[in-house]
């Protein structure tokens, strides 16, 4: 479905609700903002996600007219994104319902959440582990390499597909441009990564071996890289044990973390 006419059918839809938070099938919600898939055109399109933020107050009225909402910088992140050949969903748009709130839509994907496979049980040997994960790496570098980062490379926002080998990035709320070489953002993507893999489970050898996959793809120094990310996992690994205790793990209970 093309931007404009996804936007215009969406709008044309919950325009017919007697509340648009109503709408769709919930994947997730918080105080913040909601989560939702809806299906579109009747059924003979693709679904639709769709991201509700409410308007809680003047402040949101004010950044919806100036179009600085959430929603509408979203979209102007990605749309900075090249057409093709990188791991996120594109942008279909953002609209805003006046007293209710405003919405950002993509097309909704297919793949599985890395998180499930954590609860589900990781593969057990390094080698599958790696199958896994490799895709995963390739996803990051992908990014990484057309110049821009996620922001927030944890587990809960990487969606694995088994069948094609591939993964998409979500959560892109965050998606913004960066430098050449090693910056501080693709270090923060990396060492977040490895991290959820380190608290999910997986193997050292095999977080090892993501690393130094991550290293050669990105034209670095495997040492450098590996003496740049451990202080920043430290320091991340810290921040988990102060707030869910020593013995934490990674499991679909800590979708939202």
């Amino acid at each position: 479905m093309r931007e404009h006419d996804a936007c215009q059918w969406l709008h044309g839809q919950l325009a017919q609700l007697p509340d648009i938070v109503s709408a769709g099938q919930v994947l997730k919600r918080d105080p913040a903002h909601s989560v939702r898939v809806i299906e579109s055109c009747e059924g003979s399109g693709p679904a639709l996600l769709c991201k509700f933020f409410p308007t809680l107050g003047v402040g949101d009225r004010l950044r919806q007219r100036l179009r600085l909402d959430r929603p509408a910088r979203i979209h102007r992140r990605l749309k900075a994104l090249p057409e093709s050949g990188l791991p996120i969903p594109p942008s279909l748009g953002h609209i805003t319902f006046s007293g209710f709130g405003s919405i950002w839509l993509c097309p909704l994907v297919a793949g599985k959440n890395l998180l499930y496979w954590a609860d589900d049980g990781l593969p057990g040997t390094e080698q599958e582990q790696l199958q896994l994960l490799n895709p995963v790496v390739d996803a990051m570098l992908d990014l990484h390499r057309a110049g821009f980062v996620h922001g927030d490379f944890k587990w809960g926002n990487v969606l694995y597909s088994p069948q094609s080998s591939t993964c998409w990035l979500v959560d892109v709320d965050g998606v913004c441009a960066t430098g050449e070489g090693f910056t501080a953002g693709k270090l923060r993507d990396l060492a977040r990564f490895l991290l959820d893999c380190s608290e999910a489970g997986v193997a050292e050898p095999a977080i090892s071996r993501l690393l130094s996959r991550y290293a050669e793809g990105a034209g670095q120094g495997r040492e450098t890289v590996a003496g740049l990310t451990a202080p920043l996992m430290a320091r991340l690994r810290q921040r988990h044990i102060q707030r869910y205790g020593e013995g934490y793990r990674l499991t679909r209970d800590n979708l939202d973390l």
